[in-house]
């Protein structure tokens, strides 16, 4: 049972996890609540785990990941589900692993890149932007010409004391672009004192708007690339774009980014494929939610062109 043992183990384990869970997100009220709090604590663990190592890059011979997947459906200790949908811990996974990218070193609270390429990133910019559950903007760092010319890790911005002065949840919203201003990593954390973090049950909503730039029909993939913007002056969080076909997620999707976080009157161009043999001769549509966003759909046509 969850992957231990015996049964007694793990069900321990499981409950201090849920307690855990309330603890920092409040008791859940609707069973979309309880799962929405689970990905939340499922993105988090995971993203810790691989930003942890790459902080240690070079002196890190690898993680070893225990375990993928559930053999019942689950909400803990998953990258994917049951019914083979990655849930938001794939997605931590999967910008913690990007060839460029930045995080916050948890332990000291500085912001790093970290450059897996074994060659030079050319010159970055980067930037550190702290928000308010109310989406005020209380401090914003920036650095010119950043560069790795290996791989290996650097640290860039120190915002341990600004996070010290600061007696609420925040938001830190970190981007990195090239010198051309092209977006090479995006990455946000949601932080408060002691971990604290019910305020984000009373956040005001947000509005993004949905439009389809690109529609692919390759081989045997099927793909569409889609501009997702936050057209409010609050932070859109954690957004979950679907690619949905008879009322059920298209699986496997391949997502290019998922579960993201969008600072006001910020965009991102984002990208679904899907094997051509899964889609069947009816309508398409792309749904976007989030924890402080309605519900949105546009229409698809049936397959790429």
């Amino acid at each position: 049972s969850w992957g231990y043992h015996d049964a007694a183990t793990g069900a321990a384990q499981y409950d201090k996890y849920m307690d855990e869970m309330v603890k920092r997100y409040g008791q859940p009220e609707t069973m979309v609540n309880f799962s929405d709090k689970m990905q939340l604590m499922n993105y988090v663990g995971y993203q810790g785990i691989f930003e942890a190592a790459g902080h240690k890059l070079n002196e890190t011979g690898g993680v070893m990941l225990w375990k993928l997947n559930a053999a019942l459906p689950s909400v803990v200790w998953q990258i994917y589900d049951w019914y083979l949908e990655p849930n938001a811990g794939y997605y931590a996974i999967q910008n913690a692993c990007e060839p460029v990218h930045i995080q916050l070193n948890l332990d000291d609270s500085t912001a790093a890149i970290v450059n897996r390429y074994h060659h030079s990133t050319g010159n970055l910019k980067a930037s550190v932007s702290i928000f308010n559950t109310d989406s005020k903007l209380i401090k914003t760092f920036t650095t010119d010409a950043v560069k790795l010319d290996s791989a290996g890790t650097k640290e860039i911005i120190p915002i341990g004391k600004a996070l010290k002065d600061i007696n609420e949840m925040v938001f830190v919203v970190m981007n990195l672009k090239d010198g051309a201003g092209k977006m090479v990593s995006r990455n946000t954390y949601w932080l408060a004192p002691g971990n604290d973090l019910k305020a984000l049950n009373n956040m005001p909503n947000a509005n993004v708007t949905i439009k389809l730039l690109n529609a692919i029909k390759e081989k045997t993939e099927d793909k569409w690339t889609l501009e997702i913007a936050n057209t409010s002056d609050k932070v859109a969080f954690f957004i979950r774009p679907q690619l949905i076909q008879n009322g059920e997620e298209v699986m496997p999707g391949y997502w290019t980014s998922n579960y993201f976080t969008l600072a006001p009157h910020d965009h991102i161009a984002v990208s679904v494929g899907v094997p051509s043999a899964k889609l069947q001769n009816s309508p398409l549509t792309i749904v976007v939610e989030g924890w402080n966003l309605t519900k949105q759909t546009i229409r698809l046509s049936v397959k790429a062109k």
